[in-house]
């Protein structure tokens, strides 16, 4: 399988999962194993924030609170910041795509109820 070989010299674990619909075929490698989409979630996060801004639902200057659990120091920095740090949405927002930073995934999903 190619996926070990791809991943043998970076830390982490990897999972794939492909299917053709059409055939029903497909392959997997850790494919049962359970992930959490950080990076791939931000963007379609980030719409729906912007939708309910746009929709006039949600302000950008809601105020966010860091939260203990929230608190992820994978990717980014804004963890540092530590639980009770508050900021706006609109500053979260741009953390969580410009930094890719996992601590601003949680915190609009749990305080503005996406979730």
């Amino acid at each position: 399988m190619l996926v070990p070989l791809l991943t043998k010299n970076v830390s982490g674990f990897y999972g794939l999962y492909y299917e053709d619909l059409q055939s029903g075929a497909w392959v997997g490698y850790n494919e049962r194993e359970k992930f959490i989409p950080q990076s791939l979630f931000k963007v379609p996060l980030a719409m729906t924030i912007l939708k309910k801004v746009e929709r006039g639902d949600l302000s950008l200057d809601e105020t966010i609170t860091l939260r203990e659990e929230d608190l992820d120091p994978s990717s980014g920095t804004l963890y540092k910041k530590g639980s009770g740090h508050q900021m706006q949405l609109k500053d979260l927002l741009k953390v969580m795509i410009e930094q890719s930073d996992n601590t601003a995934v949680p915190c609009p999903c749990k305080q503005i109820y996406l979730l």
